[in-house]
């Protein structure tokens, strides 16, 4: 059977039946396309691993530009358990048990082990995947790679963190950005650690520590400096990785720059109802940046004209809400509540009416 999409792009779906038929999803073209001309089609069974799933959420955190995920694992066509039997399921849902029981099978194995030092095995150990072309999938895609839960029992070197967010670089004055690393060696014999950048990219340089030895136990904290050679206009995301090599061993720590203002609305997800006490509003919004300057504005429904400013203040970035007591002049009246929020001169506005606000 052959089911096609009544509009653009594809979609997942289940088809389940008394008897096994053969199914396969098609596009809404590929389906009137054969409808049309009465043409004959084949079906090739290909088994994909380590692909990407296209509904997969993908970072990054827009308020400090953290890299999100932190790992991928299996989440798709997974034969799981239902009531009285089993079912192909996909999503979050079956991904989030695979990561949960490998860090369960990582605590018995190293019950010394921490929330940290569970991450950081996952995460070292994790395999890089690529797109059906051979390109790796961006860290905000894919964070660290793909879980690998037998590397992971025999990790004996630790970096925390272990992906590298450096968060977002706006200002001309300052063209770099620092993290600190905490290198540590779990293992049994001295090691020899050296840190250098997975490839080479024409707008960023990197300024690494000298390689060093860590005795059994030892750690150590050292600084990762980026430095971009010329901040751009245009917001863009300088990805890649940092490779620290120890001796045969190589771990993959992912890294995230956010350069150039970004381009996102500097306001959003605003609403705003009469609020709960008596002649007041209460609105939220989320700023992804902050803003130098936000307020709450009100017009009236049929001139436009203002009637009032509240709420004027500088925010940092995040989610804001607030209740503020209306003036005695709006009764009566229906009128748009509109937030602004401006940074270094670019203003962005969200506005929900409030009908006859009494």
């Amino acid at each position: 059977m052959l089911l096609y999409n009544n509009t653009k792009g594809l979609f997942a779906a289940m088809f389940t039946t008394e008897k096994d038929i053969p199914a396969a999803v098609i596009s809404l073209e590929d389906g009137k396309k054969l409808l049309k001309t009465n043409s004959r089609a084949s079906i090739i069974l290909k088994n994909e691993q380590d692909r990407l799933a296209p509904f997969s959420s993908k970072g990054p955190v827009t308020v400090n530009w953290m890299i999100k995920p932190d790992v991928t694992a299996p989440g798709v066509d997974i034969n799981s358990t239902i009531p009285d039997g089993y079912m192909s399921l996909q999503g979050t849902s079956m991904a989030a048990p695979h990561v949960s029981g490998a860090a369960a099978i990582l605590k018995q194995a190293h019950p010394e082990w921490k929330g940290p030092e569970l991450k950081a095995a996952l995460m070292l150990s994790a395999k890089e995947i690529m797109d059906e072309e051979g390109i790796p999938y961006k860290v905000y895609e894919q964070g660290a790679g793909r879980i690998r839960v037998d590397k992971a029992l025999q990790l004996d070197t630790f970096v925390f963190p272990s992906s590298i967010s450096m968060g977002g670089l706006q200002d001309q004055r300052k063209n770099y950005l620092e993290k600190k690393l905490t290198i540590k060696n779990q293992g049994k014999e001295t090691k020899t650690y050296s840190l250098q950048p997975a490839q080479s990219k024409d707008s960023l340089r990197w300024e690494l520590p000298l390689s060093f030895d860590l005795k059994p136990g030892e750690e150590k904290s050292v600084t990762a400096r980026a430095i971009i050679k010329k901040i751009p206009e245009k917001h863009v995301l300088l990805e890649g990785s940092l490779l620290l090599q120890e001796g045969s061993n190589q771990y993959s720590l992912p890294y995230l720059i956010a350069a150039g203002t970004p381009d996102y609305p500097r306001i959003m997800g605003f609403a705003a109802v009469p609020g709960d006490a008596p002649d007041t509003l209460r609105y939220e919004a989320y700023l992804p940046g902050g803003a130098e300057e936000f307020a709450l504005a009100l017009f009236d429904q049929e001139t436009l004209q203002l009637l009032a400013i509240l709420d004027q203040k500088q925010q940092a970035a995040g989610m804001i809400g607030n209740q503020v007591k209306l003036p005695s002049y709006i009764k009566g009246k229906s009128f748009y509540a509109v937030a602004f929020a401006k940074v270094r001169g670019d203003e962005d506005y969200q506005e929900n009416l409030i009908e006859w606000y009494r």
